[in-house]
């Protein structure tokens, strides 16, 4: 009788999930009324929809808390849509607080978000995978000229077990690609048909139109006209080195330490900081991925490797980091002062007292900007007084 009950609710547990899906998918979806020939635009990219991806936001206020339980993917895709509708009401940060965790994130919440801000959203996914593509065309053409927000799988690499927000900004039918803003694979990055469909699988549903409507006159400033439109910048050749080890090892390694496992993150760190590619991030980036592996380190009690990493790899290149790189955002700062923070800890958890002070020293020579100064100032008081109660 109890096998009966059991297998009865589950049973009442899928129809009802279904009917709330089919319920959902069919309140928020765009008639897919084809345009009459789909062809004759079908090789179409929009312009002037901004990038905002890792390149420019690792190291910004978007990136300030990493480990949170939300990524920065979610709200650089949802700026791109914004910036490109001219809607400037919400910064950065007013974004990281509407999507704080990683159910915050999810499409009907994103799709909410929109809806709630004057603007009308379709759920343009489709029951037969194949159909998606058609589905994208009906948006992006230079008719519609929108671009669409799509849910999927960071990467095809059986490792990969996470999914992030991109932009549709094309379709390339002649070549059987779509052309995506993707915070990890950077601008204009090309994905085959089939690799969409199969990044898109099972979350067929994942795909949001996303459109101003009328409340919005005179509120936001509207699409820029795309015959006045820049061409796009050319991808930067760190895109293509490290975009895969990004999306995979690091963001994998990252979603450990969210869900408290730093040790299981370690060997993923090390692996994308010893890669041949690494040295294709600016000085500063590299100082950032290291003083993370070292975080995992100490969090780890793994002391002496912190200070093999901070003496031997983080502190010789940690000065001159605000020379500018094209295409990156580098910042005002020429030398961070958290590697010192970290290498001091471990050395006052060996239990050696003086070699942390000598840290603690030498950090506080550290010119910092003056919009960290609050933030900076608080850790190296905290640092003070650990230095201060150690025996």
């Amino acid at each position: 009788m109890r096998r009966i009950l059991i297998i009865a609710g589950v049973i009442i547990f899928i129809v009802l999930l279904s009917s709330l899906g089919w319920y959902y998918f069919n309140k928020k979806s765009q008639p897919a009324s084809q345009p009459t020939n789909l062809n004759v635009s079908s090789d179409y990219l929009i312009k002037g929809v901004p990038y905002w991806g890792f390149y420019q936001l690792y190291l910004p206020d978007i990136a300030a808390n990493y480990y949170s339980s939300s990524t920065p993917t979610t709200i650089a895709a949802i700026k791109e849509i914004l910036d490109f509708w001219g809607d400037g009401r919400f910064s950065f940060n007013d974004l990281r607080k509407a999507f704080q965790t990683s159910q915050d994130s999810n499409i009907v919440n994103v799709s909410n978000f929109f809806d709630m801000h004057g603007y009308q959203t379709a759920t343009i996914g489709a029951a037969k995978p194949t159909d998606i593509i058609n589905n994208i065309k009906i948006y992006v053409n230079p008719q519609k000229n929108t671009p669409v927000l799509v849910l999927q799988k960071n990467s095809l690499d059986p490792a990969s077990t996470l999914w992030s927000y991109k932009v549709i900004i094309g379709v390339l039918d002649s070549e059987k690609k779509i052309v995506v803003h993707d915070y990890y694979y950077g601008n204009n990055y090309e994905i085959s048909y089939d690799d969409f469909i199969k990044m898109s699988e099972p979350v067929s549903s994942g795909v949001l139109a996303i459109w101003p409507t009328s409340v919005l006159d005179g509120v936001i400033k509207g699409a820029q006209d795309q015959a006045k439109a820049k061409p796009y910048p050319a991808r930067l050749e760190a895109m293509d080195k490290v975009g895969s080890s990004l999306a995979v090892t690091w963001a994998e390694g990252t979603f450990d330490v969210q869900k408290g496992s730093p040790d299981k993150a370690i060997p993923l760190y090390k692996e994308f900081v010893d890669s041949e590619n690494f040295k294709y991030l600016p000085p500063k980036y590299q100082v950032s991925f290291q003083y993370y592996l070292a975080r995992a380190y100490l969090n780890t009690h793994l002391y002496d490797e912190v200070i093999a990493l901070i003496e031997q790899s983080t502190l010789p290149i940690n000065h001159n980091l605000d020379q500018p790189s094209e295409g990156w955002y580098i910042g005002s700062q020429s030398e961070l002062v958290k590697p010192y923070i970290l290498l001091s800890e471990a050395y006052l958890a060996k239990g050696d007292k003086t070699k942390a002070t000598t840290v603690y020293e030498e950090m506080k020579k550290i010119v910092v900007p003056a919009k960290l100064q609050k933030s900076e100032s608080s850790l190296l008081e905290k640092l003070r007084l650990e230095i201060e109660q150690a025996k």
